[in-house]
């Protein structure tokens, strides 16, 4: 026979499975950004498009802006060095994923196991110091959009260039805008980094999931 009180809502074990998890599942959580961060993100990410179309070379203003993206992992806690600390290295993981699917197009060999390492070590450094989203997600998608961009050896510098020049005015922005919050606000304290331990497991999950979707027509559809 079927003990009933195994599926009543007060035991414990109920509680833990099925009562907490769709709980958690239904839950509106109030987001910590402020509402006016939106605009200074448009600004950051549109402008570079503007200058391209205005000199007529809109394909390096949209490569500018996709660099620019970085504005997009400013913390909203710490103090204006931890903030821009953060920027500054999403902007080098961006620039350097983005020279490594170049130079994985170029050698096809090494698609793998680089797009492995940029996988992996986004993924690890997002969950570390537990960057809100998109965390690495438009780092990742540099890289992918990169594989596939056919771009000739002697462009890969200029390639580059443009990105990280998306970056530093990504990087400018948000300065500014650090500067503004920290006038208005109080510094907020910085979350503890997770434990190295806890994430290494979701890290390899996404980064075997990546690999695997980069063998089928899906992948390449979705860039």
């Amino acid at each position: 026979m079927i003990n009933k009180r195994v599926f009543h809502l007060d035991n414990p074990i109920t509680h833990q499975y099925i009562k907490h998890p769709l709980t958690t599942l239904t839950q509106f959580n109030r987001n910590p950004r402020p509402w006016h961060m939106p605009l200074f993100v448009a600004f950051a990410i549109s402008f570079p498009v503007m200058v391209g179309a205005y000199l007529g070379d809109l394909r390096m203003g949209l490569l500018a802006s996709l660099g620019a993206m970085v504005i997009l992992n400013l913390p909203y806690t710490g103090s204006l060095l931890s903030r821009m600390t953060t920027v500054l290295a999403c902007s080098f993981g961006m620039v350097a994923c983005f020279a490594v699917g170049l130079v994985a197009h170029n050698v096809p060999i090494l698609t793998i196991p680089l797009m492995f390492f940029v996988t992996f070590w986004c993924t690890l450094f997002s969950r570390y110091y537990k960057l809100p989203p998109p965390a690495g997600l438009f780092i990742i998608m540099a890289s992918a959009i990169a594989l596939f961009m056919p771009a000739p050896v002697s462009q890969i510098p200029q390639l580059i260039g443009v990105v990280a020049l998306g970056a530093l005015f990504a990087g400018m922005v948000a300065c500014f805008y650090a500067l503004l919050l920290l006038y208005n606000k109080p510094v907020l304290p910085v979350k503890a980094p997770m434990p190295v331990r806890e994430i290494l497991g979701d890290t390899f999950i996404v980064s075997a999931f990546i690999i695997r979707c980069r063998k089928t027509t899906a992948f390449r559809r979705w860039i």
